[in-house]
């Protein structure tokens, strides 16, 4: 697989850097961003892959606000995603351009690992070193494994998952399930919940969805989402598109 991130490929096909779900995210962050114990008044905060950085810009803004200091890391394979975001957010106060296997040996109050796990194939090897390096991970992590997205992959001649992995680099596929059992194999989890994705494709005024509500199909997938994710709400994780959002702590390394 060639290196999307460095080769410009990533940006080209992703424009935006998915700017358009920043507040949606961040609304989401917000509910696990109140459970964090903060024992000072500074927060070292890693931000992981942070893409346009604007909600890194967020994070960082929402503890300013409460009066506490916050020195910001942010961390990226790619050295132009890193000038993108020290423009974003000022808070930045240094980059590292290396992978989270590479970081450097340093205690991080929190880490921001939103929509990245995904990406790294080492999973396994990567969340270990996040238990190495840092107290808090708050992780978003994308549910693609649904009936609904399932469904697309049979329309799509079973290319659609294929082509996830060729234009925006995801190389793993999760269920709510597995999604869970991967966070519980290397943290404690403390608080997690799913949500979906079809309120805000319904409501937004960003043109990406102003676009996808002309496509009848799509449109009507979506206001059978939301039907789903309001009255079903249980069953919502297994057949709509939404994403895992989840606070863990740092298990105890084994020597």
């Amino acid at each position: 697989m060639t290196d999307i991130y460095n080769d410009h490929s990533y940006i080209f096909n992703n424009p935006g850097l998915h700017r358009e779900d920043s507040a949606f995210k961040f609304d989401q962050i917000l509910v696990l961003l109140e459970r964090i114990e903060i024992s000072s008044n500074t927060i070292k905060i890693l931000d992981v892959g942070g893409g346009a950085g604007i909600l890194g810009f967020m994070v960082a803004d929402y503890f300013k606000r409460r009066d506490i200091n916050v020195e910001f890391i942010a961390l990226d394979l790619s050295a132009e995603m890193l000038s993108i975001q020290s423009q974003a957010n000022p808070h930045i106060v240094r980059s590292l351009n290396c992978s989270l296997i590479d970081c450097p040996d340093e205690t991080f109050d929190l880490a921001l690992m939103i929509d990245v796990i995904e990406h790294i194939p080492k999973k396994d090897i990567v969340a270990e070193r996040l238990n190495r390096l840092c107290k808090n991970v708050i992780y978003n992590i994308p549910i693609q494994i649904n009936l609904f997205d399932l469904l697309r992959d049979a329309v799509n001649r079973h290319r659609y998952y294929s082509e996830q992995t060729r234009l925006i680099g995801h190389v793993h596929f999760f269920t709510y399930t597995s999604a869970g059992i991967f966070l519980d194999k290397h943290h404690h989890r403390i608080f997690s919940f799913f949500k979906p994705y079809c309120v805000m494709m319904l409501s937004s005024c960003e043109q990406q969805y102003i676009d996808l509500r002309k496509s009848r199909i799509r449109l009507a997938e979506v206001k059978i989402s939301c039907w789903i994710a309001k009255y079903l709400t249980w069953l919502a994780p297994w057949v709509v598109q939404g994403s895992m959002f989840s606070l863990v702590k740092a298990k105890k390394i084994r020597a």
